[in-house]
């Protein structure tokens, strides 16, 4: 997704799963999905890839089974105080991330806040590269992401206006 400037938005840049079977989902995503696991942090969360960024999936053991965070990319520090105020501007809450959390998703910075339907949503910048590139074991070729992002996602929401509203204008 390429973002007109007024979006701020440029891409889909990572999204964190809490699963109840890290084992399972290590195997899913190595050998059907064909990602790669960058690095295992200390409580074993894995940091997964599919191009030059240092991560694009994180995954964390826990109870929801389901998406935990869609991480959304804007260009720089003036982009994210830019949509920020757009948010705030409509009513959203948006806090700060903790430098803990920036680290943890290999960023310079973060905000977090939620969608219309309480989905919860990062806005970041400075995305880490990894030092070596990914090279999968499954898609020949590779895949096709870097400035393009993961592409796509789905989403759950109440209200199918609202949200289209929330994500098309906001």
């Amino acid at each position: 997704m390429q973002a007109s400037p007024v979006q701020g938005v440029t891409q889909l840049g990572y999204m964190g799963f809490e699963v109840k079977s890290l084992e399972l989902w290590e195997k899913f995503a190595t050998d059907v999905l064909g990602l790669g696991i960058r690095e295992r942090d200390p409580g074993g969360a894995l940091r997964l890839c599919l191009d030059s960024y240092k991560q694009r999936f994180f995954v964390s053991e826990g109870p929801l089974n389901d998406v935990s965070v869609f991480g959304w990319e804007v260009a720089d520090d003036a982009a994210l105080a830019q949509v920020v105020a757009r948010l705030e501007g409509v009513g959203v809450r948006v806090t700060p991330g903790s430098a803990e959390e920036a680290a943890k998703r290999s960023v310079a910075q973060l905000v977090k806040f939620e969608d219309p339907s309480g989905n919860p949503l990062e806005l970041y910048f400075g995305a880490e590269r990894a030092n070596e590139p990914f090279v999968s074991s499954v898609v020949q070729g590779g895949f096709v992401a870097e400035e393009q992002g993961l592409g796509h996602c789905v989403v759950s929401a109440r209200d199918k206006d609202e949200a289209t509203r929330f994500y098309g204008e906001v």
